[in-house]
């Protein structure tokens, strides 16, 4: 991880920001797919039944 980033840099404007990958992922090894995934698993209903 690089200390130098400048904050911000690199992010999608909103409101298409709040369902992109941040660019920061990479740096946790946490890939765009995952990232994908687990917001389309987020978006959907809960089911209780």
């Amino acid at each position: 991880m690089t200390i130098n980033k400048t904050k911000g840099a690199g992010l999608a404007p909103l409101p298409a920001r709040l369902t992109s990958s941040p660019p920061r992922l990479a740096d946790f090894r946490y890939s765009t797919g995952i990232f994908e995934k687990y917001t389309v698993l987020k978006s959907q209903p809960l089911s209780l039944a």
